[in-house]
């Protein structure tokens, strides 16, 4: 299986430090917990009911005996630090805030600090760094403990999990204990300076094969299941995320065993539990890298030593580490720089069309890709691309989509039942009726869920697989439809269907975009997903104002309500993806002035109501260009410059358009 290597832009390594490391030995500040009895986790709840929370911390070890086993912090590792046991030798560093296990033994003891990192002693003498488990005093000097696969994890989550796995049993003689707020001074007497790449109390996820080490700071995975993969010294990992409890976890992609087989694995988050699939056989994947379903059901991922740490303590273990920026998956050359692309069909993106792009200055071409567009074709597309020095982008339409809404009618938006001012625009609109409602053909958002599940399946046909190299897709229209509201106003998107009978269950939260392009990035890593976004009404849209542009009607819902709906699906989208959001300024489509691109961007960086500012580096403006002649592109692109990201001249129409018709309601 040929190796595949996600270019990581990471900052240079940090300075190798010579100074002479800074010591604190005080083995009698905490006892150590030698081989305690044990129990399972299913007992232990029972035995601790209204003590145990869900959100306890928890070191567990996943694999071995019974699959393993949970450690709660405050019973055993705030009070003790180090457990030595049959199953391990556990440790927990809480000024340097990680947890590690390592080859079962009785025979160690907390000793103290060095450089800031918790230090324990073998019975002969040896004294080892817990982080790294090397040895660097003592009659063993040199020797390198072996790390035994762990997480840190929550308790509920495990326990719900894995019911049947080792605890140790919490008996009168153990109770719990407040993790500590602040550091001790022992250890932090030891802290050497510290590496300014980071702030020394960020914490990272750190990884560590042969002589190369890299850390990721634990924001730039988001707050939903991820993935990363990533090449340390030539080998192969791949790092799981699970939002929720905060875990990080590295895997090489590959079964576990004498005969390993690749699994190659993507986000799917549909089961919180086991939210990645491999792709060759379809099983589901927990965090632990176990497979909990499929063909592959019981079999594991060769664990890494990967561990969660403060940046202070991992720099000084290893300073030669490289630092993975902040933001996720790093970019490739194609989206660190501003993009300068045009969208043009697959027609017409010829090996010509493109090579005058590139001498244009431009660096990007967008393709719109559906059904229409066979393999073969995009395969010459990516291999044009390439020869002609541009990144390629597929352009995928989402939420207006023709063929869904005919099939599935029930699953359109609503142009609102509220108020009825839309009717202005719509003359000859059918009237309402008993039993029917009237829907925005041919809009089908993703907010309602059987929608949401079938563009899921569908941007797996259409992206799983896709031959030649591509850089990363733009998905247009994650919104609800237009005139949302009723309004009339076509950047009125926030609501299904505002004031008319729900036909379809709903996506449960506002955060719908925000899963869609959270799981495209698991399954296609290192690739850019950018999502395409139109602003709200405005205030010059209200009835009123002054020199108003009429667009909503008599309906005054942007002074109250709309713009703060609006921030709901936004806001998530933003914390999920670290990456470039376009910003769709069609002004025909959209009911604008040919001015308003300025304006249209400034919405975005200096939103009204509580709207989440968008910092104008992660913009992309998506210019209209489809009825402008290539003299005129330069002045165009003059009036995006505050687009940090770039732009991207659409030389095909966007189609915005929508026409109400009345659906049956379901008896």
């Amino acid at each position: 299986m040929p190796i595949v290597v996600v270019l990581l832009a990471a900052l240079a390594s940090g300075p190798l430090d010579d100074k002479e490391p800074k010591t604190l030995f005080r083995p009698d500040l905490f006892e150590t917990l030698v081989n305690p009895a044990c129990s399972h986790c299913v007992d232990e709840s029972r035995r601790k009911a209204g003590d145990l929370r869900d959100d306890d911390r928890v070191l567990s070890w996943i694999r071995g005996k019974y699959d393993g086993g949970a450690i709660p912090y405050r019973w055993f590792l705030v009070p003790y630090r180090v457990i030595s046991d049959t199953y391990g030798v556990f440790v927990y560093d809480a000024d340097a805030d990680f947890v590690r296990g390592y080859s079962a033994s009785l025979d160690y003891r907390f000793h103290g600090w060095r450089n800031g990192v918790m230090v324990m002693r073998h019975k002969d003498g040896t004294l080892f760094d817990c982080l790294t488990g090397l040895a660097f005093d003592g009659p063993r000097k040199g020797e390198q403990l072996a790390a035994i696969p762990t997480v840190e994890t929550d308790w509920g989550p495990w326990l719900k999990a894995n019911p049947g796995t080792v605890a140790y049993a919490m008996g009168a003689k153990f109770q719990p204990h407040s993790a500590p707020k602040l550091p001790l001074p022992e250890s932090r007497k030891t802290r050497p300076e510290s590496d300014p790449r980071l702030d020394a109390e960020e914490r990272v996820f750190g990884l560590a094969v042969g002589e190369v080490s890299r850390a990721w700071t634990l924001r730039s995975f988001g707050v939903r299941p991820g993935l990363q993969t990533a090449s340390l010294g030539g080998k192969k990992a791949v790092i799981l995320w699970d939002g929720r409890t905060r875990t990080a976890a590295a895997y090489a992609p590959e079964t576990d065993g004498e005969a390993p087989e690749p699994a190659t694995l993507v986000v799917d988050a549909n089961d919180p539990e086991s939210s990645w699939v491999d792709k060759e056989t379809g099983s589901r994947w927990s965090i632990v890298g176990r497979a909990v379903s499929g063909p592959r059901k019981g079999q594991t991922l060769r664990w890494l030593p990967g561990v969660m740490v403060k940046w202070y303590a991992w720099a000084a273990s290893y300073p030669k580490t490289s630092v993975e920026k902040p933001g996720g998956s790093e970019p490739t050359d194609a989206s660190a720089k501003p993009i300068r692309g045009v969208l043009m069909d697959a027609r017409d993106a010829t090996a010509g069309a493109l090579a005058s792009w590139k001498a244009e200055g431009g660096t990007a071409v967008l393709v719109p890709l559906d059904e229409s567009v066979g393999r073969d074709r995009w395969g010459e597309l990516a291999t044009s691309a390439e020869r002609a020095g541009l990144a390629l982008y597929p352009w995928v339409e989402v939420g207006r989509n023709p063929a869904m809404a005919e099939a599935h009618p029930e699953w359109m938006a609503a142009p609102g039942g509220h108020h009825d001012d839309w009717r202005r625009r719509f003359p000859d609109a059918p009237a309402k009726k008993p039993g029917w409602v009237i829907k925005a053909w041919p809009w089908v958002p993703i907010g309602y869920a059987p929608a949401f599940e079938a563009h899921r399946e569908r941007l797996k046909r259409l992206l799983d697989d896709l031959p030649g190299p591509w850089a990363g897709v733009f998905l247009n229209d994650l919104q609800a439809g237009p005139s949302s509201c009723g309004c009339g106003n076509d950047l009125c998107r926030w609501a299904l269907d505002y004031g008319s009978p729900s036909t379809a269950s709903k996506t449960p939260g506002d955060d719908a975009a925000a899963r869609l392009v959270t799981e495209l990035q698991g399954r296609h890593p290192g690739k850019a997903v950018i999502p395409v976004w139109v602003t709200e009404c405005e205030m010059r849209d209200l009835p009123g104002v002054e020199g108003s542009t009429g667009h909503c009607g008599g309906v005054e819902c942007a002074k109250n309500d709309c713009w703060p709906r609006y921030a709901r699906s936004l806001k998530p989208l933003l914390e999920a993806t670290p990456g470039p959001l376009a910003v769709a300024l069609w002004p025909d489509p959209l009911g604008r002035e040919s001015g308003w691109v300025k304006a249209g961007l400034s919405a975005f960086a200096h939103p009204p109501k509580d709207g989440p500012d968008v910092p104008t580096r992660r913009t992309i403006a998506l210019l209209q260009a489809w009825d402008k002649p290539v003299s005129e592109r330069s002045a165009l692109a003059d009036k995006a410059k505050s687009a940090g990201g770039g732009w991207v001249m659409a030389t095909v129409k966007v189609e915005q358009s929508w026409e109400p018709r009345l659906v049956r309601l379901a008896k």
